[in-house]
């Protein structure tokens, strides 16, 4: 089977690993198959599909990487969509300290929320102000009276109650 073998040579990149299951695809018997991707598998995908354009039927992406940036033809240019998505990319960067943060150093923030009503409190609220529902304003999203039950619950019970 082609998965079975661990690849340390130079060059095992998406492109590699596309040709990888293109083959995986012929052996199983699929001459036609649509493909999805998200995070890594994104790249793989959008690989696999510009290498086999007669072979990938569909192709879709979810949980696409800020640095994704789709391929253009020479003298070919954005859509609007695709340059607001491309626009989005430095609010996510922004946003992205906590998924580091969770990453590297948990109990950072382990000790601060659980040892600390303020800090809770400000974290709650930071993550429920972005966004177009809040626009910077918690009211927006939560009464002050459920932002009281929702950060005590949590200090309590450990639990968070959803909406």
């Amino acid at each position: 089977m082609v998965f079975l073998k661990k690849y340390f040579q130079p060059g095992c990149n998406v492109s590699f690993i596309a040709d990888l299951w293109h083959k995986l695809m012929l052996e199983l018997g699929y001459e036609k198959y649509g493909v999805q991707g998200g995070d890594f598998g994104a790249g793989v995908s959008t690989a696999l599909s510009m290498k086999y354009p007669g072979n990938v039927t569909g192709m879709h992406l979810d949980y696409i990487p800020g640095n994704y940036v789709p391929v253009l033809e020479e003298n070919e240019e954005f859509s609007a969509d695709e340059n607001s998505y491309l626009d989005l990319e430095e609010e996510c960067i922004r946003r992205r300290w906590l998924s580091l943060e969770q990453n590297t150093k948990p109990l950072t923030l382990a000790y601060g929320l659980n040892d600390s009503p303020m800090g809770l409190c400000a974290w709650i609220i930071e993550k429920c102000t972005g966004g177009p529902i809040a626009e910077d304003y918690i009211g927006n999203v939560f009464s002050m009276d459920d932002l009281f039950i929702k950060c005590n619950s949590l200090l309590v019970t450990k639990r968070y109650i959803l909406p």
